[in-house]
């Protein structure tokens, strides 16, 4: 076997049959696995987390991402009764969030909407 191969290859057990050995807790194996994925990533630019309303709007489900501290954050925003029947309460949301809602609104498109038109318009490549 290759010498990367078997930099790879996890230590296993010799007492149980197909059981690597586990180095380190799960959590430490995770913070482990999200700060090597994490060097890889870059931050969003203003324009990526631009928001445009015109947009948000447009699908019947409005799903929306928000990190813990988008979340911690809107907890404590007043609601507004604009009349009988309607609220209104401000959304605050970090550049980190609104990009990936925009992202996620263009996965949709090109991930989903896009194929099931092709689909159910049977058009070919």
């Amino acid at each position: 076997m290759p010498k990367i191969q078997n930099a790879l290859k996890p230590k296993m057990s010799q007492t149980v049959p197909f059981k690597p050995i586990q180095q380190g807790t799960w959590k430490e194996n995770h913070q482990k696995y999200m700060t090597e994925k994490a060097k890889g990533v870059t931050m969003p630019t203003d324009e990526a987390a631009q928001l445009k309303p015109l947009f948000m709007f447009d699908d019947p489900t409005f799903v929306l991402q928000m990190c813990f501290t988008c979340r911690k954050l809107n907890r404590n925003i007043d609601v507004v009764q604009v009349n009988e029947e309607y609220q209104q309460f401000p959304l605050s949301l970090c550049k980190i969030c609104c990009a990936n809602f925009n992202i996620q609104r263009r996965n949709k498109f090109f991930n989903h909407d896009l194929l099931v038109f092709k689909r159910e318009n049977n058009i070919e490549d």
